[in-house]
């Protein structure tokens, strides 16, 4: 039975623009001239999908991938074509949709099961497995303003597989959320597909498509590129991102593959373990630093170099090397290789070689790390060898105890002034304050600035970051702390730090600033977290989860979160 029926689709959207910066400052709007251009965000497009297939979206952003989605849930009409489908729809889209942020999680919960469709008994009678699943406690019971972008998505998935459905649409957002509940989540959906229900899955999680998909559509520029099983199509699309060159968009915008974080199935999946052809064999591996000293505990901010020696067993074509750095709790920082930092090597002939990959400023925080090392072939298919997280090393920080991923500058202003000392107090103690404080801090403004600044929520790598915040004390805050965290997806947390003021803040506004210089994050959607309150007092934080939602994009094809400046040096046999 065909449950979803796509022919001829097409959705166009009319972009104005208005001319001239100098006139539409001076001249009324009405008399500012306009240009109008057509734009089409999918075209042609046709399928046909069976009751209990699970079908695959991919593309770089811009592809039509979302636009594709809404159509099928009847949120977004086509401009032209027909949409048939013969079940009922639930949908996981846009994080938040749907919601209200002055309303409390379970106030939500019913406003949601509304929109969906549900009876006020319906919700009632699920609410109870609803607020189960979703673990949030009793955060269920505070408004959707404190919570997380992780919070956010257990709530709105826990309601969406507690309705009764035939097609189930997610785009892109599982990346959002812990770990063990991204688990739970791919555990239930697989359970819906055993069911026998009807997935349309959007992700740039390509090892998640592979997994859940039977087919996968692959879009470029509003078209359909390919439509097949999932290994030709995942193939195409590498080849395309490899192929092109990547340039700025209109929108000074990058693609944004791979996204992290990647699979954690597929990461823990080899972890600590040695495989290859074996054409070409890495024979010895040693980490030292910038004084040729052979160690395994480096301190953050010092220099690594990894030396690698192999040898060279048949003569290898086009092969590249790789060094990735992951966390022992599987996080994948950083993976930089010989082919993404364009040096082509024609061939390896045979005998031994070393090769080495130097990091000047590791920023990387304190904890256990561990190494992989790579020699592959073109593809990426067939490693002639590959040693996964297999050598272990240690970084210390001693001037902190934060368990963040990477130590940036960050400079805090309130009222124009700067705060120069810091204190040491760790996310994990902020968040066990109340979820509304006790010294009611409320965040009335913020803005998210750039170059200039200018309001953006898009940066590119190695770009300035700057926030802007309006906060409003009910009373005096004595002894105050301000401390400001970036987590990414899965709530990783990226960068802490935490600022003692050294005056009181009044009851009133005041205004604060926050200055990132020259952030080296990779593509990936972040936020900024913030708690104040008085360091005489553990319990009077108020602790806000998610004051800003940010993007950054990068031109690099590079895999992991932080970019580590490094330079490769090669002794090919």
């Amino acid at each position: 039975m065909n449950i979803i029926e796509l022919e001829n689709i097409g959705k166009k959207y009319i972009l104005k623009f208005e001319k001239g910066a100098f006139i539409k400052d001076v001249i009324p709007r009405l008399f500012i001239p306009q240009e109008r251009k057509e734009f089409w965000a999918l075209r042609g497009i046709n399928l046909t999908l069976n009751n209990g297939e699970s079908l695959g979206i991919i593309g770089r952003n811009g592809a039509g991938k979302s636009t594709f989605l809404n159509i099928i849930a009847g949120i977004s009409a086509p401009t032209e074509g027909k949409v048939k489908v013969n079940g009922k729809i639930s949908t996981l889209l846009t994080l938040g949709a749907g919601f209200h942020p002055e309303l409390t999680g379970e106030d939500n919960i019913y406003l949601n099961g509304a929109i969906l469709g549900l009876k006020i008994n319906e919700v009632k009678n699920r609410i109870d497995e609803i607020i189960k699943f979703s673990e949030l406690k009793d955060f269920i019971k505070q408004p959707l303003y404190t919570y997380s972008s992780g919070m956010v998505l257990r709530l709105g998935f826990s309601i969406a597989v507690h309705i009764n459905f035939d097609v189930l649409l997610i785009d892109e957002i599982l990346s959002v959320g812990d770990a063990p509940f991204q688990e739970k989540c791919l555990k239930r959906i697989n359970a819906f597909k055993e069911e026998g229900k009807t997935l349309v899955i959007s992700s740039q999680s390509l090892d998640l498509i592979k997994s859940l998909c039977n087919r996968v559509l692959l879009l470029e520029k509003g078209k359909t590129v390919l439509l097949a099983e999932p290994k030709e199509v995942i193939n195409k699309y590498l080849e395309l991102i490899r192929e092109r060159t990547v340039r700025r968009d209109e929108n000074n915008r990058y693609p944004s593959y791979p996204q992290y974080p990647e699979d954690i199935e597929r990461i823990k999946f080899g972890w600590g373990t040695r495989r290859g052809t074996g054409e070409a064999r890495v024979l010895e591996v040693k980490l030292r630093n910038d004084k040729e000293e052979e160690k395994e505990v480096f301190e953050t901010g010092e220099s690594l170099r990894v030396n690698v020696k192999y040898i060279v067993e048949k003569e290898v074509e086009t092969p590249h090397f790789g060094v990735a750095i992951f966390r022992e709790d599987h996080l994948y920082c950083y993976g930089p290789n010989t082919l993404f930092d364009g040096i082509r090597i024609k061939k390896l002939n045979r005998g031994i070689g070393n090769f080495s990959i130097d990091y000047k400023n590791l920023i990387l925080g304190r904890g256990n790390y561990r190494l992989t090392v790579a020699i592959w072939d073109r593809e990426e298919e067939n490693p002639y060898d590959y040693h996964y997280a297999y050598y272990k090393f240690r970084i210390s920080d001693k001037s902190s105890t934060s368990s963040h991923l990477i130590k940036v500058p960050c400079s805090l202003f309130i009222d124009g002034k700067r705060i120069k000392k810091t204190y040491n107090l760790s996310v994990d103690k902020i968040k066990k304050a109340k979820p509304d404080g006790d010294n009611h801090v409320e965040i009335k403004e913020f803005k998210c600035l750039g170059r200039w600044n200018r309001e953006k929520e898009e940066f590119s790598l190695n770009e300035n970051l700057r926030f802007l915040l309006r906060i409003k004390a009910q009373e005096l805050i004595n002894s105050p702390l301000v401390w400001v965290g970036i987590h990414g997806q899965q709530d990783i947390l990226i960068q802490e730090a935490c600022f003692d003021v050294g005056w009181s803040i009044p009851a009133g506004d005041a205004v604060i600033a926050l200055f990132y210089p020259k952030v080296p994050l990779l593509r990936g959607s972040y936020s900024l977290a913030m708690g104040i309150g008085s360091k005489n007092n553990g319990e009077d934080f108020r602790y806000f989860p998610a004051v800003a939602n940010f993007k950054f994009y990068t031109s690099k094809l590079d895999h992991g979160i932080v970019y580590l400046p490094h330079h490769w040096t090669l002794r090919n046999p």
